[in-house]
């Protein structure tokens, strides 16, 4: 009741002097969810009044991701942080908007700066998955591991510590990262997860483990990925070219991404019919 109140009240404002800045901030925060439109229109208006405004930059670019427009939530956040350069908590907010917007060396350098006063996991985590996207693997461990001394990890960054492993070529740890990630949570990327650990035992010559692991994952959900390296391990590592040409065939139907998997569909393709002509 009392809110609905307030948003009369403030609305009554706005009508009367529409370039009321806290007015605008205060009925934005009115507003829960952050995927009310209602709330987006406040932000906008208290913004355009006031663009240098901390609360505001933070809290419409936190609407502008929930909405997935990563490239005005940089640009708000921008435009505050230039007004107000030692806010910390604008930086640290615009560290994972950079990460999706691929300005990994910006997180870098701004994160780096952050973490020498301080050691917040969430940093720690954007600047890792930005080593790691530059593949500079060995620090991108650095830092996980730093995540795991305070028991911070999750599903995500410990996929990401078994996919630096696997990049440095240190396919143990690459193994039992995998196999954390897994034990972490079992999810939608569960299937994925599995495919990299297929991938880390091929890599190290365990044949029968990759294609455990691969069958595996194929219970979780059956995808292109996984079609794509059974198929492979069958036709390179074991030579058994029925069940080759089988997965092939498999990978073809799962209908992978065109654009993304070019080279892959054109090598299946040929490799299905040189293994016909054999036959």
């Amino acid at each position: 009741g009392n809110v609905e109140k307030a948003k009369f009240y403030y609305g009554e404002i706005v009508k009367i002097d529409s370039n009321n800045f806290s007015v605008y901030k205060l009925l934005a925060g009115l507003y829960n969810s952050n995927k009310d439109s209602t709330k987006l229109i406040y932000l906008l208006k208290a913004s355009k009044i006031n663009p240098q405004e901390g609360d505001v930059a933070y809290d419409l670019a936190d609407v502008y991701m929930k909405f997935q427009d990563r490239e005005k939530a940089y640009q708000v956040l921008n435009v505050a942080i230039a007004a107000d350069t030692g806010n910390i908590v604008l930086q640290k907010a615009i560290l994972p908007v950079a990460n999706f917007l691929k300005k990994y060396n910006e997180v870098i350098i701004s994160g780096e700066k952050i973490l020498l006063a301080d050691a917040d996991p969430n940093v720690i985590k954007d600047v890792a998955k930005a080593y790691y996207y530059l593949k500079n693997y060995q620090k991108a461990i650095n830092l996980f591991k730093l995540l795991e001394l305070s028991n911070m990890q999750n599903e995500t960054t410990l996929y990401l510590t078994a996919l630096s492993y696997r990049g440095i070529k240190n396919y143990p740890l690459a193994t039992t990262y995998t196999k954390r990630t897994i034990d972490e949570g079992i999810s939608t990327n569960t299937a994925e997860y599995y495919a990299l650990l297929g991938l880390v035992y091929s890599e190290s010559d365990k044949v029968s483990q990759a294609n455990a692991a691969y069958k595996k994952g194929l219970e979780y959900k059956a995808t292109p990925n996984i079609y794509y390296h059974l198929a492979v391990l069958y036709d390179t590592k074991l030579k058994q070219m029925k069940n080759a040409q089988k997965y092939y065939n498999l990978y073809l139907k799962s209908k992978p991404n065109a654009k993304d998997n070019k080279e892959e569909i054109a090598f299946v393709k040929s490799r299905i019919e040189q293994i016909k002509s054999t036959d």
